[in-house]
C-alpha cells in the first residue's frame, strides 16, 4: 500500500514540476512534439 502510494505521489509530483520547469526554462511547449 505504501509503495503504491509512493508511486502515486512521484507521478502526481512529475505532472507538476515538468510544466513547470518547462515554463521556467521558457522552452515553447508544442503539442504535437513527443520529448520522450
Amino acid at each position: 500500500m505504501l509503495l503504491i502510494a509512493r508511486r502515486t505521489a512521484v507521478g502526481a509530483a512529475l505532472l507538476l514540476i515538468m510544466p513547470a520547469a518547462i515554463w521556467i526554462s521558457g522552452w515553447k511547449w508544442h503539442p504535437g512534439l513527443s520529448a520522450g
